[in-house]
């Protein structure tokens, strides 16, 4: 039970006592010499928006002929599916089959790196670029070069999504350290290049006497002098090129640098280098140098060992909006972070439009009074909903104007299907059985009534708001259940809104049903269309997100 405290809206008993009798519903939802609800038709058939008992559907098939491949059948009913309506993806071409949607394919020089399909194909590449990597975060990264083969040059020239990897910048004598950094050539001296940097190796029968690269091997015979760590014979005890590696007592050969040890940062693999990279921790592994580890604020983007941690950057968490890189990754508000949202007072359907949270109201109402200024529809909670009664062209005109001057427009008939349905596709906007409480119909306050004023005999069965004769609207988001996960409120009661349709000859549709409408179960649905126009109707509205 539900007690409220909101004034009833005026109304003589005797009204409500006499349609009652007839079996009347009281001005707003009179509908004479037709089917009532689905009960009144034959098995298997319903009862249609204008009366008429008809078959529509059995299964989902049943629909595609006359309606489209978009709906699917719920109650026998056919109603689109509202995961066909919120079914866009950015840039990519979408379809929708009975309610499984899915990306067909992406619009021409677009692509889907991250397989989100809420931000659709997210990258778009210039002309003459590709995304080589597959990284959603760097884009289409790659711009091939001449005639695509890999050149040392520090771009991905062949775009495989690797840069220079058919050079060993760490032993090529050509590209040492860093591509083009060609060591020089000694005489009687081959260049060698050991962890990115310039050696090398005497040819046979020559030694480097004085230690100088300038003058390389320059004399025949070897003077004596003290071992050191340098990857040649100083003590003249080598007999040769004793490992058959081609270096004449060179590295690892018998005599050499006898009694160091080369696996430390001092002198690291075949020619002893001291390991060092900018703002970066060396390591010695495998006779090579390696980055182990960057300095506090510093990163390896770039993933070359001769700039070492070359990115100066302070993780501060995911990335934001913020013309800032807070992730650290090389790249600014990457992503659908700066992606359009909606405004305040509306809320996101899927990722395809903006709907009010509430029904429209006028500028100056209230929660008593709906008030008098038609310039702009406002969404609002706590006021009473723009309403009119009975519903003319003239008054679908002003709601779009309204909508207009807001900076929106009217809500389209499967927009506002798809948003009532909610992302699991209901028969109401909170669920698929029918609650008398969760929104405002003419049996919400039923039992309240019958609180207020101790009676220990209480009816709360259908239409039971006409023997009490108290039903009323109620101000906008008055039943926190009358929403689901979109975050709309009062799509089902309180008053019909208004869409324009352009199946209904009238050019518009009546959905969601009202405050004082018998049949509460049935015409609260959001699939029901009321054809009639003796009714309280107001409307809210839309925009798209882009």
């Amino acid at each position: 039970m539900m007690l409220r405290t909101t004034p009833r809206r005026d109304g003589a008993a005797a009204r409500a006592i006499v349609a009652t009798l007839l079996g009347l519903a009281v001005p707003g939802c009179l509908v004479d010499e037709r089917c009532y609800a689905d009960g009144d038709c034959p098995a298997g058939e319903i009862c249609s928006a204008t009366g008429a008992c008809t078959f529509e559907c059995a299964e989902d098939p049943d629909c595609d002929a006359g309606f489209g491949v978009e709906f699917v059948c719920a109650d026998q009913r056919c109603v689109r599916a509202a995961a066909c309506t919120t079914c866009r993806f950015p840039h990519a071409e979408s379809s929708c089959v009975h309610g499984d949607c899915q990306l067909v394919a992406c619009d021409p020089d677009y692509y889907d790196r991250d397989a989100e399909p809420e931000n659709g194909c997210e990258y778009a590449c210039p002309e003459g670029t590709v995304d080589a990597n597959g990284d959603p975060d760097d884009g289409c990264e790659c711009t091939p070069q001449g005639d695509g083969t890999e050149r040392c040059n520090d771009l991905d020239d062949d775009c495989d999504g690797a840069t220079d990897e058919d050079f060993d910048l760490l032993g090529d004598p050509e590209h040492c350290g860093d591509c083009d950094r060609v060591c020089p050539t000694a005489p009687n001296a081959t260049p060698r290049c050991s962890s990115g940097q310039c050696r090398y190796a005497c040819d046979p029968g020559f030694y480097d006497g004085d230690g100088l690269a300038d003058t390389g091997c320059e004399v025949a015979d070897c003077v004596p002098a003290a071992e050191r760590c340098n990857g040649r014979d100083d003590d003249c005890d080598c007999p040769g090129d004793t490992n058959s590696d081609g270096v004449f007592c060179g590295p690892d050969d018998e005599g050499v640098d006898e009694g160091f040890d080369r696996t430390t940062v001092e002198s690291c693999g075949d020619y002893c280098v001291a390991c060092a990279f900018p703002h970066g921790t060396p390591s010695c592994d495998e006779g090579a140098c390696r980055l182990a580890a960057c300095d506090d604020g510093f990163l390896d983007l770039d993933g070359k060992s001769s700039d070492g941690c070359e990115y100066r950057c302070t993780p501060a968490g995911e990335e934001a909006c913020n013309d800032r890189d807070d992730d650290c990754d090389g790249l600014v508000d990457e992503g659908a972070v700066c992606a359009p949202t909606c405004p305040p007072e509306m809320v996101a359907v899927g990722t395809a439009y903006c709907m009010d949270r509430y029904e429209a109201s006028r500028p100056d109402a209230t929660a008593t009074s709906q008030g008098t200024d038609g310039s702009r529809a406002e969404s609002r909670a706590g006021v009473l909903p723009w309403m009119v009664n009975p519903v003319t062209t003239a008054h679908f005109e002003a709601f779009q104007a309204a909508c207009a001057a807001a900076g929106k427009r009217l809500c389209t008939e499967d927009e506002w299907a798809a948003a009532c349905s909610g992302p699991a596709d209901q028969y109401y906007v909170y669920g698929d059985l029918f609650d008398r409480e969760a929104c405002n119909c003419v049996d919400t306050y039923c039992d309240d009534y019958c609180a207020e004023r101790g009676l220990e005999s209480c009816t709360t069965t259908t239409d039971c708001g006409y023997a009490y004769d108290c039903f009323h609207e109620a101000p906008t988001g008055s039943f926190p259940s009358c929403t689901n996960d979109y975050g709309t409120f009062d799509l089902n009661g309180n008053v019909w809104e208004i869409v324009p349709s352009a199946v209904d000859p009238r050019g518009y549709a009546v959905r969601g049903g009202a405050f004082n409408c018998a049949g509460a179960s049935v015409r609260v649905s959001c699939s029901f269309n009321a054809d009639w126009t003796a009714l309280y109707a107001g409307f809210r509205c839309c925009r798209d997100l882009d």
